[in-house]
């Protein structure tokens, strides 16, 4: 089916968010920046090269073992706290830094917090169509 890329994204350090919020930093001084990137059906986590992690300020979480399309497992650094905003929705994650290089994913669980599908056969990312009324957040069983 091809990639499916989600056109500007905005990424925001949360804690800068907060920091505006609160009265403590001037909106001006926010970390953030606007990219393209892919929705990854077989991704999790969100993940940016370095660069892009050093230039948002993200606080540094820990180390992780994640495993690549490859079947390959390797350790990779997770850094947090990470304002997602898609279509009008925010998402609050932690994010994995790659190599410089590496491909700007969106993985599973920022479309499971905005209740977003992705559209592979018409490549893109949209409201659950489930949901008319607005977001689900949760299941009440």
């Amino acid at each position: 089916m091809g990639k499916v890329i989600v056109k500007d994204v905005l990424l925001r350090n949360h804690q800068d968010e907060i920091l505006v919020n609160a009265g403590h930093l001037s909106a001006e001084k926010m970390r953030e920046v606007q990219l393209d990137m892919i929705a990854d059906t077989g991704a999790v986590a969100v993940s940016l090269p370095t660069s892009i992690v050093e230039k948002l300020g993200l606080r540094y979480i820990k180390d992780v073992m994640v495993m690549v399309s490859t079947g390959k497992r390797i350790p990779v650094k997770m850094y947090g706290e990470l304002m997602v905003h898609i279509g009008g929705r925010e998402a609050y994650t932690q994010c994995l830094a790659k190599d410089e290089g590496a491909p700007l994913i969106l993985g599973q669980l920022v479309f499971e917090q905005i209740d977003y599908v992705i559209d592979c056969k018409n490549q893109q990312v949209m409201p659950n169509p489930e949901e008319v009324d607005g977001m689900m957040l949760f299941d009440d069983f």
